[in-house]
Protein backbone atom coordinates (compact mmCIF):
# COMPACT_ATOMS: atom_id res chain seq x y z
CA UNK A 1 0.00 0.00 0.00
CA UNK A 2 2.86 2.37 0.65
CA UNK A 3 3.68 2.54 -3.08
CA UNK A 4 0.23 4.07 -3.70
CA UNK A 5 0.57 6.78 -1.06
CA UNK A 6 -0.12 10.28 -2.39
CA UNK A 7 0.87 13.60 -0.87
CA UNK A 8 -2.50 15.26 -0.22
CA UNK A 9 -3.37 18.93 -0.46
CA UNK A 10 -5.81 19.68 2.36
CA UNK A 11 -8.27 22.50 2.91
CA UNK A 12 -9.94 23.20 6.25
CA UNK A 13 -13.31 24.88 6.73
CA UNK A 14 -13.25 26.25 10.25
CA UNK A 15 -15.30 28.27 12.73
CA UNK A 16 -13.67 27.70 16.10
CA UNK A 17 -10.38 27.74 17.95
CA UNK A 18 -8.56 25.50 15.47
CA UNK A 19 -7.33 22.78 17.81
CA UNK A 20 -7.91 19.93 15.36
CA UNK A 21 -6.54 21.89 12.43
CA UNK A 22 -3.38 22.86 14.36
CA UNK A 23 -2.74 19.23 15.30
CA UNK A 24 -3.01 18.22 11.63
CA UNK A 25 -0.72 21.07 10.54
CA UNK A 26 1.91 19.95 13.03
CA UNK A 27 1.56 16.28 12.00
CA UNK A 28 2.00 17.27 8.35
CA UNK A 29 5.05 19.41 9.04
CA UNK A 30 6.61 16.65 11.13
CA UNK A 31 5.98 14.28 8.20
CA UNK A 32 3.84 12.03 10.36
CA UNK A 33 1.15 12.03 7.65
CA UNK A 34 1.59 12.52 3.88
CA UNK A 35 -0.26 15.80 3.49
CA UNK A 36 -0.06 19.57 3.73
CA UNK A 37 -2.69 22.08 4.79
CA UNK A 38 -2.80 24.36 1.75
CA UNK A 39 -5.85 26.50 2.42
CA UNK A 40 -8.06 27.54 5.35
CA UNK A 41 -11.51 29.07 4.90
CA UNK A 42 -13.86 30.42 7.53
CA UNK A 43 -17.13 32.29 7.75
CA UNK A 44 -15.76 34.53 10.51
CA UNK A 45 -12.61 35.75 12.18
CA UNK A 46 -11.77 33.11 14.79
CA UNK A 47 -8.91 31.40 16.56
CA UNK A 48 -8.43 28.89 13.76
CA UNK A 49 -7.97 31.67 11.19
CA UNK A 50 -5.42 33.37 13.44
CA UNK A 51 -3.49 30.12 13.86
CA UNK A 52 -3.49 29.44 10.12
CA UNK A 53 -2.09 32.91 9.43
CA UNK A 54 0.53 32.38 12.13
CA UNK A 55 1.56 29.20 10.30
CA UNK A 56 1.81 31.04 6.98
CA UNK A 57 -1.13 29.23 5.39
CA UNK A 58 -3.37 31.01 2.90
CA UNK A 59 -6.64 31.96 4.60
CA UNK A 60 -9.92 33.46 3.47
CA UNK A 61 -12.74 34.78 5.65
CA UNK A 62 -15.98 34.44 3.68
CA UNK A 63 -18.70 36.32 5.51
CA UNK A 64 -22.37 36.23 4.59
CA UNK A 65 -23.57 39.45 3.02
CA UNK A 66 -26.86 41.19 3.72
CA UNK A 67 -29.69 38.73 3.21
CA UNK A 68 -27.27 35.83 2.65
CA UNK A 69 -26.92 32.57 4.56
CA UNK A 70 -25.00 29.31 4.56
CA UNK A 71 -25.93 28.46 0.96
CA UNK A 72 -24.41 31.69 -0.37
CA UNK A 73 -21.30 31.24 1.77
CA UNK A 74 -20.86 27.74 0.32
CA UNK A 75 -21.02 29.12 -3.22
CA UNK A 76 -18.35 31.73 -2.40
CA UNK A 77 -16.11 29.12 -0.77
CA UNK A 78 -16.48 26.83 -3.78
CA UNK A 79 -15.22 29.62 -6.04
CA UNK A 80 -12.15 30.10 -3.82
CA UNK A 81 -11.39 26.37 -3.61
CA UNK A 82 -11.82 25.66 -7.32
CA UNK A 83 -8.35 26.67 -8.60
CA UNK A 84 -6.38 25.16 -5.70
CA UNK A 85 -6.39 21.46 -6.67
CA UNK A 86 -7.45 20.37 -3.19
CA UNK A 87 -7.56 16.61 -2.60
CA UNK A 88 -9.50 16.52 0.68
CA UNK A 89 -11.61 19.05 2.60
CA UNK A 90 -11.77 18.73 6.40
CA UNK A 91 -14.61 20.38 8.31
CA UNK A 92 -14.43 21.88 11.77
CA UNK A 93 -17.18 24.27 10.87
CA UNK A 94 -20.42 25.58 12.37
CA UNK A 95 -22.44 26.08 9.20
CA UNK A 96 -24.22 23.71 6.86
CA UNK A 97 -22.46 23.10 3.56
CA UNK A 98 -24.43 23.20 0.31
CA UNK A 99 -23.89 22.45 -3.38
CA UNK A 100 -21.94 23.17 -5.52
CA UNK A 101 -19.29 22.81 -2.81
CA UNK A 102 -20.66 19.44 -1.65
CA UNK A 103 -20.96 18.15 -5.19
CA UNK A 104 -17.42 19.19 -6.16
CA UNK A 105 -15.92 17.33 -3.22
CA UNK A 106 -18.29 14.35 -3.10
CA UNK A 107 -16.42 11.55 -1.36
CA UNK A 108 -13.57 13.95 -0.54
CA UNK A 109 -15.07 16.06 2.25
CA UNK A 110 -15.04 14.82 5.85
CA UNK A 111 -16.54 16.07 9.08
CA UNK A 112 -15.43 15.41 12.65
CA UNK A 113 -18.46 15.21 14.94
CA UNK A 114 -18.46 14.91 18.78
CA UNK A 115 -20.97 12.08 19.14
CA UNK A 116 -21.51 8.48 18.16
CA UNK A 117 -23.59 9.18 15.08
CA UNK A 118 -26.38 8.68 14.23
CA UNK A 119 -27.11 9.73 17.85
CA UNK A 120 -26.96 13.42 18.79
CA UNK A 121 -26.65 15.13 15.44
CA UNK A 122 -26.25 18.89 15.19
CA UNK A 123 -24.20 21.65 16.74
CA UNK A 124 -25.26 20.91 20.34
CA UNK A 125 -24.08 17.29 20.36
CA UNK A 126 -21.98 17.61 23.53
CA UNK A 127 -24.76 19.27 25.49
CA UNK A 128 -27.34 16.80 24.20
CA UNK A 129 -25.16 13.83 25.14
CA UNK A 130 -24.69 15.06 28.71
CA UNK A 131 -28.33 16.05 29.18
CA UNK A 132 -29.48 12.63 27.94
CA UNK A 133 -27.61 10.82 30.69
CA UNK A 134 -25.88 8.59 28.13
CA UNK A 135 -23.31 6.30 29.76
CA UNK A 136 -21.31 5.90 26.54
CA UNK A 137 -20.29 8.83 24.36
CA UNK A 138 -17.93 9.20 21.46
CA UNK A 139 -16.86 10.87 18.24
CA UNK A 140 -17.27 10.15 14.55
CA UNK A 141 -15.58 11.07 11.29
CA UNK A 142 -17.84 10.72 8.29
CA UNK A 143 -18.14 11.67 4.65
CA UNK A 144 -20.21 14.81 4.09
CA UNK A 145 -23.47 14.56 2.18
CA UNK A 146 -26.58 16.70 1.85
CA UNK A 147 -27.87 14.94 4.98
CA UNK A 148 -26.20 16.94 7.80
CA UNK A 149 -24.22 14.61 10.09
CA UNK A 150 -25.78 11.72 8.16
CA UNK A 151 -23.02 10.77 5.74
CA UNK A 152 -21.28 7.37 5.67
CA UNK A 153 -19.22 6.74 8.80
CA UNK A 154 -15.47 6.15 8.44
CA UNK A 155 -14.27 5.81 12.04
CA UNK A 156 -15.66 6.12 15.57
CA UNK A 157 -14.26 6.13 19.08
CA UNK A 158 -16.28 5.40 22.23
CA UNK A 159 -15.67 6.45 25.83
CA UNK A 160 -17.61 6.13 29.06
CA UNK A 161 -19.12 9.18 30.73
CA UNK A 162 -18.96 10.04 34.43
CA UNK A 163 -21.50 11.58 36.81
CA UNK A 164 -21.11 15.35 36.98
CA UNK A 165 -19.30 15.57 33.66
CA UNK A 166 -19.89 18.83 31.78
CA UNK A 167 -20.11 19.28 28.00
CA UNK A 168 -16.69 20.94 28.20
CA UNK A 169 -15.24 17.96 30.06
CA UNK A 170 -16.64 15.60 27.47
CA UNK A 171 -15.34 17.71 24.59
CA UNK A 172 -11.84 17.74 26.06
CA UNK A 173 -11.83 13.95 26.43
CA UNK A 174 -13.13 13.42 22.91
CA UNK A 175 -10.60 15.82 21.41
CA UNK A 176 -7.79 13.42 22.28
CA UNK A 177 -9.44 10.81 20.03
CA UNK A 178 -10.65 13.20 17.35
CA UNK A 179 -7.21 14.57 16.57
CA UNK A 180 -5.62 11.13 16.13
CA UNK A 181 -8.60 9.78 14.19
CA UNK A 182 -8.54 12.73 11.81
CA UNK A 183 -4.87 12.17 11.03
CA UNK A 184 -5.60 8.48 10.55
CA UNK A 185 -8.41 9.15 8.08
CA UNK A 186 -6.19 11.54 6.12
CA UNK A 187 -3.56 8.78 5.98
CA UNK A 188 -6.14 6.31 4.65
CA UNK A 189 -7.18 8.77 1.95
CA UNK A 190 -3.53 9.27 0.99
CA UNK A 191 -3.17 5.49 0.68
CA UNK A 192 -6.39 5.26 -1.39
CA UNK A 193 -7.95 2.79 1.06
CA UNK A 194 -11.36 4.44 1.55
CA UNK A 195 -14.19 2.72 -0.32
CA UNK A 196 -17.86 3.71 -0.34
CA UNK A 197 -20.50 1.24 -1.51
CA UNK A 198 -24.24 1.67 -0.97
CA UNK A 199 -23.80 4.56 1.47
CA UNK A 200 -21.36 2.60 3.65
CA UNK A 201 -17.62 3.11 3.97
CA UNK A 202 -14.99 0.45 4.44
CA UNK A 203 -11.23 0.87 4.79
CA UNK A 204 -9.19 -1.67 2.86
CA UNK A 205 -7.00 -3.74 5.15
CA UNK A 206 -8.20 -2.06 8.35
CA UNK A 207 -8.78 -3.99 11.58
CA UNK A 208 -12.43 -3.83 12.59
CA UNK A 209 -14.15 -4.96 15.79
CA UNK A 210 -11.96 -3.44 18.52
CA UNK A 211 -12.61 -0.65 21.02
CA UNK A 212 -12.25 2.16 21.87
CA UNK A 213 -11.70 3.00 18.18
CA UNK A 214 -13.24 1.12 15.27
CA UNK A 215 -11.59 0.50 12.86
CA UNK A 216 -8.38 0.51 14.84
CA UNK A 217 -5.87 3.32 14.32
CA UNK A 218 -2.61 2.31 12.68
CA UNK A 219 -0.90 5.68 12.61
CA UNK A 220 2.17 6.41 14.75
CA UNK A 221 0.82 9.27 16.85
CA UNK A 222 0.38 9.65 20.61
CA UNK A 223 -2.70 7.64 21.63
CA UNK A 224 -5.23 8.98 24.16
Amino acid sequence: MASKTKQLRLAFLVSGNGGLMRFVIEACRARRIPAEVSLVLSDRECGAVAQARECGIETHVVEAGAGEGSREVSVKMDAILRPHEIDLVCLSYNRLVFPPLLARFQGRMINTHPSLLPSFKGFTALEDTIHSGARVAGCTIHLCTEDPDGGPIIIQSAITTKPGMSPGDLGAMLFEYQRVNLCQVIQWFAEDRIREVNQKVSVLGARYGALPTNPACEIDLPAP
